[in-house]
Formats: structure tokens, C-alpha cells, sequence
């Protein structure tokens, strides 16, 4: 399930199209974060993408591009795709946990 927040009044549409969009690349397993905002007349996109934990570096970083490529191609106006990926391995480790203490404007503190 992806957490969504976009600045600059981006519309739900636009946003829901970037999550449709990185869907639909071969390799994603999931949307997780995904943030665009207006910078003058362009979208910019960030977004974390799940992909197999068993794939190498560029395996993984072949699927980022791919997804960049694919929202730079399908979603009008948007100029500037940074694709993060994570691992999904199903052996409950928290990829993220090193940063986790750090508070992200976007993101609702877990209790």
C-alpha cells in the first residue's frame, strides 16, 4: 500500500496515474511512497518501488529505471522521476530502520 502526499495542489488524478503507471512496469511488486510536486510549470515525481529481494544491484537498478522511464513517457509534464527501490524479502526486515527516528514531513509518526 503506497503512502501518498503531494505539494503545490498536484491533483489526485496525476497521482494516481504515476501509481498505475509504476504498476505496470515488469519487476515492480509494489508502490510504496510516492511524492510529486509542482516546481513552476513541472511535475516532479519521487516514488519507492518493491522488487524481488533475490534480484542484484542492477537488476534492481534496471527495474528504476524502467519505472522512470515509463512515468517520464506517460505522465504529462512531469520532467524529473528519482525511483527508489526496495527489497522485498518476507523475512520482516525493516530496510529503513536506520533512518526511521528521523521525522518526514509526509509521513504520519508510528506510535
Amino acid at each position: 500500500m503506497s503512502s501518498v502526499a503531494s505539494w503545490n495542489a498536484v491533483e489526485p488524478e496525476l497521482v494516481d496515474r504515476c501509481a498505475s503507471v509504476l504498476g505496470t512496469v515488469p519487476g515492480v511488486r509494489g508502490v510504496g511512497d510516492l511524492r510529486l510536486r509542482w516546481i513552476g510549470h513541472a511535475l516532479w515525481a519521487e516514488a519507492e518501488v518493491v522488487v524481488s529481494g533475490e534480484l542484484t544491484v542492477s537488476q534492481g537498478h534496471d527495474i528504476a529505471e524502467q519505472a522512470r522511464h515509463a512515468l517520464l513517457h506517460d505522465v504529462p509534464r512531469l520532467t524529473s522521476a528519482l525511483v527508489h527501490v526496495d527489497p522485498a524479502d518476507g523475512h520482516g526486515v525493516d530496510h529503513h530502520a536506520e533512518v526511521a527516528h528521523h521525522w518526514v514531513p509526509w509521513k504520519r509518526p508510528t506510535p
